[in-house]
């Protein structure tokens, strides 16, 4: 082993640095590609749109993003070996190391391996704000906060949720004499695209005030299509922006109220930065800076990233002087470096290079089996003891000399057992039974018998006999304030309940004429002041009391209007407000017979020593009609 390391490796006074083969007789590979440059072509004119993205017509990262994303396919489709392991190379064995997430390498290098189907786990860490797809969403959602904000709307509407091109959005924005909301309401129902953005946004902005943000933008980008269309503009590496766009709403809506204005605020305020767990048990390539990769390990390493900017000696600096005093020194350019100054350079720039070997020593020790090194270099010069010299050095010192393809490598043989490995996610899956590797099939919905809401109740004759002449549902709005009065006015003494009704009723009966809600607090009290209702309205008994349970094999669930429990026998009554009533039991509905015989025998399952009888009670002319046990026989569940 070399004894000689860098500064920061090991400091001085330290011993030298030796490495001893921990794995003797595995094999190794180390490859150095050549540095990916710029062309040199001169740069566009002033204000002259290209026609080409620059990152896709050949900059020097996009091609190593390329090639990179390239050889990993090769790696897995060709069934590649790694000897000391024995197996062939999974994507799950890569590991992507970088000095930093800022830069277009690493968001062109995910979208690279997304095109080429390669698993890719995706950022480790990711500012939602920053994504082109949630600025997109955002401005949507200014849009609909505050539809007088032209430059959102003309945001929103120009991005793939509504699909508008430059052509259109300046048809409908120039010479218009009021709000750009207001130009696009006047398209609403036409079949152009212009109608139909003016008829979601409508749509949308009709929502807002009643779905929360996750349901809001979850309806965008799905029932509405969104998010295929931001995928097929912005392509598959935006899938991960907008899946954790939509978890922080959710995530929002758990601790917060359901407000967009709240969730805008809060994702802007707080800059949303996801942090993501890079799984080494999934099957996927990760992608990581060299700082987060402390501690980890993986069988294949590749360090595109070791060509970075110089650091400027712009800036103030501070010494420190004997007695504690601080001073700033500044320069605006190498003229002006005194040598006090010229001594704060020097220490900062040692410090840094320490830092810098520190951190490129972590990264390549990261390789079990295989590390490649990369670089791509724009127009300015390549900085003095970057990475990727440091590396070169040391393969010089190895006597390791470029192939045809101008790639330096330095291997080492298998000549001992490839190694066992422990048990991964990847290797269990394949000693499982076959079903464990497909999604279990859906749960059949169990029918549910509820007798509270039986089908075809409400509208039936027994419910509504005067259906044809009731369109606004009059009848049921008088039947829910029998129902909640008869509730709530046994909890009260008797001599308040007809101030309460009238209250209740004069505030909760809109709709009903002052005649109609003289005439429902009439009924109500003649009732509960009627002795033959007594019983079910006594102490001890229970208003809208649930019932849930299995009879026969059959789940029943329900909820009864009254019921009364005593040791000997139970009582239920459920109210009906058909006006007017049937005045015999053989005239009483199917349907009512059907719900009371469901009620009786989830209480015989539950009580079954004891007598259950039910009886129905009809508000108008407050009359109590018990049902006969023969007659609930004949409609058992």
């Amino acid at each position: 082993a070399n004894p000689v390391a860098q500064p920061g490796v090991v400091e001085p006074g330290e011993p030298p640095l030796r490495h001893f083969a921990d794995r003797e007789g595995q094999a190794g590979l180390v490859e150095l590609w050549p540095v990916e440059e710029d062309a040199g072509d001169l740069p566009p004119e002033p204000w002259l749109v290209p026609e080409t993205p620059l990152a896709s017509a050949g900059s020097a990262d996009a091609r190593l993003a390329l090639r990179i994303a390239e050889t990993i396919r090769s790696w897995v489709a060709d069934g590649e070996m790694l000897p000391a392991r024995g197996r062939p190379i999974r994507y799950g064995d890569i590991l992507v190391l970088v000095r930093k997430r800022s830069g277009a390498f690493i968001p062109t290098l995910v979208r690279r391996l997304k095109e080429l189907g390669v698993a890719v786990g995706g950022l480790d860490r990711l500012v939602l704000v920053n994504q082109i797809a949630v600025q997109d969403l955002l401005a949507l959602a200014d849009a609909l906060l505050l539809p007088d904000d032209d430059l959102q709307l003309a945001a929103a509407l120009k991005s793939p949720v509504f699909g508008l091109d430059e052509d259109e959005l300046f048809a409908l924005a120039h010479g218009r004499t009021g709000s750009l909301a207001a130009a696009l309401a006047t398209h609403r129902g036409g079949a152009s695209r212009l109608g139909q953005a003016a008829d979601l946004f409508a749509m949308l902005a009709a929502r807002v005030d009643f779905a929360g943000p996750h349901t809001l933008f979850a309806e965008v980008l799905g029932e509405h299509g969104g998010r295929a269309r931001l995928l097929a503009r912005l392509g598959p590496d935006a899938a991960d922006a907008i899946d954790e766009f939509l978890g922080s709403a959710l995530a929002h809506e758990r601790t917060h109220p359901p407000s967009l204005q709240l969730f805008v605020h809060w994702l802007r305020q707080g800059g949303a930065m996801v942090k993501r767990e890079q799984d080494a048990g999934l099957d996927q390539v990760r992608i990581m800076t060299v700082h987060n990769a402390k501690g980890l390990q993986a069988p294949i390493v590749i360090l595109p990233d070791t060509i970075g900017p110089g650091a400027t000696d712009r800036g103030v600096r501070w010494a420190t002087e004997p007695d504690g005093t601080q001073l700033p020194f500044w320069a605006p350019n190498a003229t002006f470096h005194v040598p006090p100054y010229r001594d704060l350079l020097d220490a900062e720039k040692e410090a840094a290079a320490r830092e810098s070997h520190r951190l490129l020593y972590v990264a390549l020790t990261r390789a079990e089996d295989r590390l490649l090194i990369a670089g791509w270099q724009g127009r300015a010069n390549r900085p003095p003891g970057c990475w990727y010299d440091l590396v070169a050095a040391g393969f010089e010192g190895l006597g390791a000399e470029p192939g045809e393809d101008g790639i330096r490598r330095f291997a080492c043989a298998q000549s001992a057992p490839p190694r066992a490995e422990k048990a991964t996610a990847h290797a269990a899956a394949a000693t499982l039974p076959g079903w464990a590797a497909h999604p279990a099939p859906p749960e059949g919905a169990e029918a549910t018998l509820a007798p509270s809401a039986l089908p075809g109740e409400e509208e039936g004759a027994a419910a509504n006999p005067r259906a044809g002449a009731d369109p606004t549902g009059q009848r049921f709005r008088r039947g829910r304030l029998v129902h909640a009065l008869l509730q709530h006015l046994p909890e009260r003494p008797p001599g308040e309940w007809e101030v309460t009704a009238q209250r209740y009723l004069a505030r909760a009966g809109a709709g009903l004429s002052p005649e109609d809600r003289a005439d429902v607090a009439e009924e109500v009290l003649a009732l509960l002041r009627h002795p033959d209702c007594a019983a079910a309205f006594a102490p001890g008994s229970l208003a809208e009391a649930p019932l849930a349970g299995r009879v026969r094999g059959r789940l029943i669930a329900g909820q009864v209007d009254r019921i009364v429990v005593t040791p000997e026998r139970i009582l239920v009554v459920d109210f009906k407000t058909n006006r007017p009533p049937p005045v015999r039991e053989e005239e009483v509905s199917p349907l009512y017979l059907r719900q009371m015989a469901a009620y009786r025998a989830l209480l015989r399952a539950a009580y079954p020593n004891r007598e259950v009888a039910c009886a129905l009670i009809w508000t108008y002319g407050a009359r109590v009609m018990p049902l006969p046990s023969a007659m609930l026989d004949l409609h058992e569940p």
